[in-house]
Order: C-alpha cells, then sequence, then structure tokens
C-alpha cells in the first residue's frame, strides 16, 4: 500500500488530442480503445483529475485507518494521531514542496521526488511509533509499518520505472480490511479498477503499470501481516 503518492493527480500539459498526451504501447491502446471509446473533452479530462486527486494514496489511508480502528474499537486519538500521519503530513508535503519548486503535484521529475518522499516516509516511521508507543490496536501499528514499508520500496521503483502508487494506495491498505472482515470481503479489490481506468486515460500510467502497482503492494501488505505484525509489542 502505499504510500505519500508524489504521483497524485498529474495531467499532461499537452492537449489532449496532441500526439503524445496518452501513453503508446499497442496492447494498451487497445486496452484504452475498447474502455474509453469516444474522446474526452477538457472539461471531462478536469474532472477525472479531481477524481484522480481524491483517490491518491494519501487520501485513501484516512477513511481505511478511520474504519480499522472503528472494527478495532480504537481510542478516538489512536484514529487522530494515524490521519496525521498517514494522511495529513504526507499531503502537506508533497503540496508544499511542489508548490515550491514550480512542480505539478505529480512531481514528475525523477530526481525531485526524494524530498516528499522522504518526509512520507519518516512521517509513517514516527506514526508507527507513536501508536506502539500509546499502545494503538496492533493492526492500526500494522497498517502504519506497512505504510513506511510499502512507501521506501515504491520510491525505489520509481526511480526507474512510473509504477502506479494510486494502484498500490487501493490494494495495500484494503488488504488489512480483508485481512480483518474475512476472504469474502476481497471484492474490496475491485475497487482498483475504476482508480486504474482514470490513470490510464489521463496518460499517467499503462494498463501494466497499474497492474504491477496493484499486485506489488497488495503482496508486499500480506507479507507484512503474516510475519511482521504478529511482533509488533501489543
Amino acid at each position: 500500500m502505499d504510500v505519500a503518492d508524489p504521483d497524485v493527480a498529474q495531467v499532461s500539459t499537452q492537449p489532449a488530442n496532441q500526439k503524445g498526451s496518452e501513453p503508446r504501447g499497442g496492447s494498451n491502446s487497445l486496452f484504452q480503445s475498447l474502455l474509453f471509446p469516444l474522446s474526452v473533452t477538457q472539461t471531462h479530462r478536469d474532472a477525472l483529475r479531481y477524481l484522480s486527486h481524491s483517490l491518491s494514496a494519501p487520501i485513501i489511508a484516512t477513511p481505511v485507518f478511520v474504519v480499522l480502528a472503528l472494527l478495532e474499537s480504537a481510542t478516538i486519538l489512536s484514529a487522530i494521531l494515524s490521519v496525521v500521519f498517514a494522511t495529513i503530513v504526507p499531503i502537506v508535503a508533497i503540496i508544499g514542496f511542489a508548490r515550491s519548486q514550480g512542480l505539478d503535484y505529480d512531481i514528475p521529475e525523477k530526481r525531485s521526488r526524494a524530498r516528499p518522499f522522504g518526509i512520507a516516509i519518516l512521517s509513517y516511521l514516527a506514526g508507527f511509533a507513536v501508536l506502539v508507543m500509546i499502545r494503538a490496536p496492533i493492526l492500526l501499528g500494522g497498517l502504519m509499518l506497512a505504510y513506511f514499508i510499502n512507501t521506501s520500496a515504491f520510491f525505489l521503483v520509481t526511480l526507474t520505472w512510473k509504477i502506479s502508487v494510486h494502484a498500490a494506495g487501493i490494494t495495500g491498505p484494503l488488504s488489512f480490511l480483508v485481512f480483518k472482515l474475512g476472504p469474502a470481503w476481497g471484492l474490496l479489490y475491485l475497487l482498483v479498477i475504476p482508480v486504474g481506468l482514470i490513470r490510464v486515460r489521463l496518460g499517467q500510467h499503462t494498463s501494466l503499470q497499474v497492474l504491477a502497482g496493484a499486485v506489488l503492494s497488495a503482496g508486499l501488505t500480506w507479507t507484512q501481516i503474516i510475519f511482521l505484525v504478529p511482533l509488533i509489542p501489543a
């Protein structure tokens, strides 16, 4: 799961009908033509962009932490601290850095991503330490730890390949809800489909990058749930 998302809602500055505004590749072009047969106006693109903003990894963290806190009968303090470290700090870091550097919130330049990613990673680590310190429910601490580990891993990947952090931000956190609620709730993973379609349609990712982000995040998270979460002090 992830993450600080320097993938937040960047939209190509090229006109929608200009060549190069969409990812290229035979299979991916077919994928888009089947799902989006009609041309998209700039108004539609703006709507998709704002929707993409609302589905970024730090934003998704809030409802997942709140639901998990309710399921675990956590204190209000635990829920508030989770939101602060998992959503507020990363969002402020991304927006502040992007504005100071005159960049899109997506922070497309790979060499510019280190600072916002670093701040988010440190925030997740600090959040995990605080949750353990106040004896928050283990799954809350485990989810924060997963954000720390997954964001670190995805940062390394994004240095060489634009894997979808948006998709990762869906399947990773939802893995904790599926673990808590049971296998039948695996249908929650279907929520990654509209997110992936939006990212592909905006020209930010190929279908392979979306699939890779979703699968890698879920795989990392389940590994942590099985092997690391039981080691967290109660």
